[in-house]
């Protein structure tokens, strides 16, 4: 049995609005105000109503992506995959998938893999130690990635790590996040490309093990059609070079913010802002009027000047 996830998504969003407004009135938890602070401070082209009414939708798909990790199976598929043969093309070299923590992302490696069967290789998922441990909160899963060909590898220093190199020469194709843990291990000087209005660091190690094994890459990105059905979008795959990779990562998170500034809700990591923009958010001196406050009357969001406040110490 499969759900209807967009009649899902219709019920859930009048319980959620409810939900938020009463928040909005007793105080959110710090999580979600620093949540809602980073939202607001990358889409500063929203209005207050349209600003909360993706909040609203962004708990919605919270609730909705975290059935999802209980129950893979109510999910109905991607409606459409948009670039099949550049997913065959991937496998058939070798490649390297990467995405974002975006919809329905827990669906694309299964669904890639999918197209191996006959074969004797496995889409490999590179992660991190304390997402792999994490993963296993969900045994479900495992059953489902054993089925489908997927494999998990934990991999906390990915350019120096052996196992990679021998799944790359066995023409194993690997599935990366770029807004994840890993890659981040490079020992050259890290490079920043401009995401949602800001420098962003970005998993150097994934892109130069691309380039030391020349291996495409393939932009994979999981969304919604105007009904409101999954689907799945393999964009143009990519030969990157020492001296071109800071020009063509650009256009890897330029892809993706396209899709984000047109769905914003469907970003898992509008709760990990940026560490740099965290420490410089506070401000002692209230210079707007505070909309919501936190649960201990603390701390305080206004709208108009989309800034967090320390309430204690104004």
């Amino acid at each position: 049995m499969v759900i209807d996830e967009k009649m899902l998504q219709d019920d859930l969003y009048g319980i959620m609005l409810k939900q938020v407004k009463n928040d909005f009135s007793d105080g959110l938890f710090d999580d979600h105000l620093l949540t809602l602070w980073n939202m607001s401070s990358h889409l500063s082209f929203l209005k207050e109503k349209d600003l909360i009414n993706v909040w609203v939708n962004y708990r919605v798909q919270q609730q909705i992506q975290k059935l999802y990790r209980t129950q893979p199976n109510l999910f109905a598929g991607f409606k459409r995959i948009i670039g099949q043969e550049r997913i065959e093309k991937t496998l058939a070299l070798g490649g390297f998938f990467v995405t974002f923590q975006y919809g329905h992302d827990r669906f694309i490696p299964i669904t890639i893999a999918n197209k191996l069967k006959g074969e004797k290789k496995f889409l490999n998922r590179i992660m991190d130690s304390a997402t792999f441990h994490l993963e296993r909160k969900y045994p479900k899963w495992d059953d489902i990635h054993q089925l489908n060909l997927v494999d998990e590898l934990i991999s906390d220093r990915l350019g120096s790590d052996l196992k990679i190199p021998q799944l790359i020469t066995k023409k194993e194709s690997l599935f990366f996040y770029l807004d994840g843990r890993v890659g981040y291990d490079d020992a050259f000087k890290p490079v920043h490309v401009e995401f949602l209005s800001s420098m962003t660091k970005i998993p150097t190690s994934i892109f130069r093990l691309a380039v030391k094994f020349h291996k495409p890459i393939c932009l994979v990105l999981a969304t919604t059609n105007d009904k409101g059905e999954a689907q799945l979008i393999a964009h143009d795959l990519m030969w990157m070079h020492d001296n071109t990779m800071e020009d063509d990562a650009q256009l890897l998170y330029h892809q993706f913010e396209t899709l984000l500034l047109e769905k914003p809700e469907h970003w898992k990591n509008w709760d990990k802002p940026n560490d740099d923009e965290v420490k410089s958010l506070r401000k002692k001196k209230m210079d707007s009027q505070i909309d919501v406050y936190n649960r201990w009357g603390t701390r305080g969001f206004s709208f108009q000047s989309r800034e967090m406040y320390d309430i204690a110490s104004s």
